[in-house]
C-alpha cells in the first residue's frame, strides 16, 4: 500500500524521466518491466532484513525458530524458491498500477510541462490510506475488546479460592495406600494449614458418566462430569455448599451411598432448592446429601457443567495442601522431607495451583499480546506512509501556501487546511472499520459462555486514538509548511 501510494504521488517527479526515454526510443513494455523490477528489488531487499527481523523477533516472543534463519533458507531449496516467489510475487502486486500509470504518460505533454495530478492517481491514493488506517483503526478495536474479555474471565468470581494451595500427585497404587500415614506426617508441619485429596483439580480433566436421575425414565440417561474427593476438599478450597451438607466420616454410609451435586445439575434436573434426599443411579443408588455452589472446574470460557461428586476418605489421584504466607520456602522442604520419609525412592513434584489454573488463560494472554504487537505495527507502517505522503502534499501546496499567507491566512488556519483531508478520510476509513471490527469480534466473543457485552465507548475511543496519530503523523510537515517565508516560495513565480 504504501509503495503504491508513494510511488504515485512521486510520478510527477518521474514522469520528464518517462518522457525522455520514450522520445530516445524506449518501448512502453520495457518502462513497465523497470518500474516492476524496481519494485522487486526493493521486495528483494526487505526479504534480507525480514530475515534478520525474524530472529529478533522470534526470541523476544519466544518463538521456536532456529538461530540463523538464513542458513535455514539456504538449505532449504522448496522453502528459498517458495520465498523468492512471494518477493516476485509481491513485487508485481505493489508496482504493477505504478508501471502501467507512469509507462501511459505522453511524452509531448510531459515535456511541454503540462503534466498534473491526475484525478485517478489522487483517488488511489486517498482510498489506500483509508485502507490502511481502517485496519488499523479496527486492530485498536479489537484489542481494547480482547483486554476486556480477558480481564473479565481473570477477575470473575470462580467458586473457590486458589491462593496458597499447593497440589501434588500420587501416582501409584502404593502410594495412594500409604496417604494415611502422609496425611498424618503432613498434619504436624505447622506451615500446612490444611490437607485434602481429590480425583480432579479444577481446570483438569474430569471423567463423564451417564446416570438416571429419579423421577426420570430409565431410558433417560444423562452424561455428566464426574470426580472425588474426601471431607477435607471442599473447605481446602473455600467452597460453598447451596443446600444440605459436606462429606463426613461421621457418616458411615457416605462412602458407598451419599453424592454431592453442583447447582447446575440441580438446576438442569429441576431440583432447585430440593435436591437434598433425591436419588440418583450410577451404577447403584446415591443419595443426595448436598448441593455445591457453582464453580468452574472446566475451562473458564464454557458454562458450568453438571458435576456429581463422589466420597473417597483415602487417597485420591491430587493432594491438595494449604499452605502459610510465612516461611513458604521452609514449609515445601519440610513437605518434601515428610514425602521421602513415606514414599522413599519416589520424586516428589509439586504445583502451586494458582499457576497451575492460570495456565487455560495462556493461550488468551499470547493471543492478546500478538494482537497488540500487530497493532501497533499496522499503525507505524500506516503513519511511514502517511509521512511520506504528507511531505510530498506539502511540497505540491507550497506556493498555494505561501499565497494564502500573503493574503492574510495565520499560521492554525493553514495547519488546518493541510490537515482537512486527512482528518476526512481518517472518519472515512472508521465508517469502514466499525462494522468490520463489529462483526469480527462479535463472532470471537461467541467463543466464550461468559463474555462482555460489547463496549460502545471503545468505537469512538479508537477513532479518536487513530485520527490523534494520524494528525500528529501529519503535523510536522503541516506546521513547516505553513510557518516557510512565502517569500521564498514565490520568488521565481
Amino acid at each position: 500500500f504504501n509503495y503504491m501510494n508513494l510511488a504515485t504521488a512521486r510520478s510527477s517527479r518521474r514522469a520528464r524521466e518517462v518522457g525522455l526515454r520514450k522520445v530516445v526510443g524506449a518501448a512502453r513494455s520495457q518502462l513497465i518491466t523497470q518500474f516492476i523490477s524496481e519494485a522487486i528489488l526493493i521486495c528483494l531487499a526487505a526479504l534480507v532484513l525480514a530475515i534478520g527481523l525474524a530472529g529478533l523477533i522470534g526470541e523476544v516472543l519466544e518463538l521456536p525458530l532456529p538461530d540463523n534463519p538464513l542458513t535455514v533458507m539456504v538449505n532449504d531449496w522448496p522453502f528459498l524458491l517458495m520465498m523468492l516467489g512471494g518477493v516476485v510475487l509481491l513485487g508485481i502486486a505493489s508496482g504493477s498500477y505504478p508501471a502501467f500509470m507512469l509507462s501511459s504518460y505522453q511524452p509531448v505533454k510531459v515535456l511541454k510541462g503540462s503534466f498534473g495530478t491526475s484525478v485517478k492517481g489522487l483517488w488511489l491514493r486517498r482510498s489506500l490510506v483509508v485502507m490502511q488506517f481502517a485496519v488499523s483503526t479496527a486492530m485498536i478495536i479489537g484489542t481494547v475488546i480482547i483486554y476486556q474479555q480477558l480481564r473479565l474471565l481473570r477477575d470473575k468470581d470462580k467458586g473457590f479460592d486458589m491462593e496458597q494451595v499447593v497440589t501434588f500427585n500420587l501416582n501409584s497404587s502404593a502410594e495412594a495406600e500409604r496417604f494415611e500415614a502422609l496425611e498424618q506426617a503432613l498434619d504436624n508441619i505447622p506451615g500446612v494449614l490444611a490437607v485434602a485429596t481429590s480425583g480432579s483439580m479444577p481446570g483438569q480433566t474430569y471423567s463423564r458418566n451417564g446416570i438416571n436421575p429419579e423421577g426420570f425414565p430409565e431410558e433417560d440417561v444423562w452424561i455428566v462430569s464426574v470426580t472425588s474427593q474426601n471431607e477435607h476438599f471442599i473447605p481446602l478450597m473455600a467452597m460453598e455448599m447451596a443446600e444440605g451438607r459436606n462429606f463426613s466420616e461421621e457418616f458411615g454410609t457416605d462412602s458407598v451411598a451419599s453424592i454431592l451435586i453442583n447447582e447446575a445439575l440441580a438446576s438442569a434436573l429441576g431440583w432447585e432448592g430440593n435436591a437434598v434426599g433425591k436419588i440418583i443411579e450410577t451404577g447403584q443408588p446415591f443419595r443426595v446429601a448436598g448441593v455445591v455452589k457453582d464453580f468452574h472446574f472446566n475451562m473458564m470460557k464454557h458454562q458450568i457443567e453438571p458435576l456429581i461428586m463422589f466420597f473417597n476418605p483415602g487417597g485420591n489421584n491430587t493432594v491438595s495442601l494449604k499452605v502459610g504466607v510465612d516461611n513458604l520456602s521452609q514449609t515445601l522442604e519440610e513437605v518434601e522431607t515428610a514425602w521421602n520419609g513415606i514414599n522413599p525412592g519416589a520424586p516428589f513434584e509439586y504445583q502451586f495451583f494458582d499457576e497451575e489454573f492460570g495456565q487455560q488463560f495462556e493461550g488468551e494472554r499470547y493471543f492478546s499480546m500478538l494482537v497488540l504487537i500487530f497493532t501497533w505495527l499496522a499503525i507505524f507502517i500506516a503513519c511511514l506512509g502517511l509521512l511520506g505522503l504528507s511531505a510530498f502534499t506539502a511540497e505540491q501546496r507550497t506556493r498555494e501556501i505561501g499565497v494564502r499567507k500573503v493574503l492574510g491566512a495565520n499560521l492554525s488556519g493553514l495547519i488546518g487546511l493541510l490537515s482537512r483531508e486527512l482528518a476526512i478520510l481518517v472518519v472515512v476509513a472508521a465508517f469502514v472499520a466499525i462494522p468490520a471490527s463489529w462483526a469480527v469480534m462479535s463472532g470471537w466473543l461467541e467463543n466464550y459462555y461468559y463474555r462482555i457485552d460489547m463496549p460502545i465507548w471503545v468505537f469512538p475511543a479508537g477513532i479518536l486514538l487513530a485520527l490523534m496519530i494520524a494528525l500528529m503523523t501529519n503535523s510536522y510537515h503541516a506546521i513547516r509548511t505553513a510557518r516557510a517565508n512565502p517569500v521564498k516560495a514565490l520568488r521565481s513565480e
